[in-house]
């Protein structure tokens, strides 16, 4: 098993469209929403290929929890980290969620 680590996880959003042409409006397809950053991104290569990966990556708020829905939807083993900063002292520490 690989295990990546992702320290800017992203949410991944794109559209298409078949040609564009001066001064005419663009249509584009449906918006895709998918996980994304370095770690996450070799993970699904890995996934898609047939190897066995974890996924370890930062993550909180809404964006952290739809990270964590995406990788669910593909069935990918992961790890969320939140990450905790301290007021008096400038380390930070992550908690495994």
């Amino acid at each position: 098993m690989v295990v990546t680590v992702t320290l800017n996880p992203a949410i991944d959003k794109s559209t298409g469209t078949d040609k564009i042409q001066p001064e005419k409006k663009v249509r584009c397809t449906e918006l895709l929403v998918e996980a994304g950053g370095g770690g996450i991104n070799v993970s699904k290569a890995i996934r898609k290929l047939g190897g066995d990966s974890l996924a370890l990556f930062s993550s909180g708020g809404r964006n952290g929890a739809l990270l964590k829905e995406l990788l669910d939807q593909l069935s990918m083993m992961f790890m969320a980290a939140a990450l905790l900063v301290s007021k008096v002292s400038p380390v930070v520490s992550m908690l495994l969620l």
